[in-house]
């Protein structure tokens, strides 16, 4: 069985349970909200369409949809996209006027038009692309669907001190399996198990750097705009001993010139 196809089935089985606990989207909800509202700001003052156009990588059971009907007083059109079509079902129940699709989300990005959306979310998602060709295919193909000035956010898990005391035998194996494999295997990718009817599913994460993420952003053309951890109070720093997550949000400049 392959690293997505693990993930599907695993988020099939946990439908229910995932969109009964992971309702409050918390401080990350609250600053991508910031920066849409930012973004809109922006369009205004240029005189231009204020609808934005949003785009999201791993909707799940549309966590981050709800909290945007819900907090977000602006024109917007929205489209998700998940491996799950069970957390799905979640998601359309919920946000009936919202568009969702079955997906995975190279393959969803990939048939996205040219410049057709202002904002790109990856909640969560990003860090379950299992291998360096697929993320800079992501990023790239990000670049491309996104306008000039359209920006791509995303949060990841990451490598802590608090990752380590939860899953020192984790780290482990992945370590030795890097030594394994001569150093062609990163020591970042993880397999997080976890046990549903009697199965037990490999749930596959990538845990990056900051030093990473900013090379992916180079890579594919977008300029930097954010790039931290973020501590248990939401907050963002370059401190990763004590993150739970890695903020990342990159801008597709005028400015910028494509890399080939």
């Amino acid at each position: 069985m392959s690293i997505k196809t693990d993930l599907q089935f695993f988020y099939d089985y946990e439908a229910k349970k995932y969109a009964e606990t992971r309702q409050k989207f918390r401080h990350e909800g609250e600053r991508i909200l910031q920066q849409i509202e930012k973004l809109q700001e922006q369009k205004k003052a240029q005189r231009e369409d204020e609808t934005l156009h949003i785009l999201e990588l791993g909707a799940g059971s549309g966590r981050f949809a709800t909290f945007l009907n819900q907090q977000f007083d602006g024109e917007y059109t929205y489209i998700g996209c998940d491996l799950s079509s069970e957390l799905l079902k979640y998601a359309k129940k919920d946000n009936p006027k919202m568009h969702f699709e079955t997906a995975d989300m190279l393959t969803f990005l990939a048939t996205q038009p040219q410049e057709s959306c202002d904002i790109i979310i990856a909640t969560a998602s990003f860090q379950h692309l299992p291998t360096r060709n697929e993320r800079y295919l992501l990023i790239k193909y990000a670049y491309r669907t996104l306008k000039y000035n359209g920006i791509m956010l995303m949060t990841n898990r990451a490598f802590s001190t608090r990752f380590l005391r939860k899953h020192p035998k984790i780290f482990l194996k992945s370590l030795t399996q890097t030594a394994l494999s001569l150093w062609k295997k990163s020591r970042r990718d993880v397999f997080i198990p976890r046990k549903n009817r009697g199965k037990t599913y490999q749930r596959f994460y990538h845990l990056f750097s900051l030093k990473e993420l900013k090379k992916l952003t180079l890579s594919g053309s977008l300029v930097l705009q954010e790039c931290g951890y973020i501590d248990k109070n939401g907050q963002l720093t370059q401190e990763w001993r004590n993150a739970r997550n890695s903020r990342f949000v990159g801008r597709k400049s005028e400015m910028a010139t494509p890399n080939k």
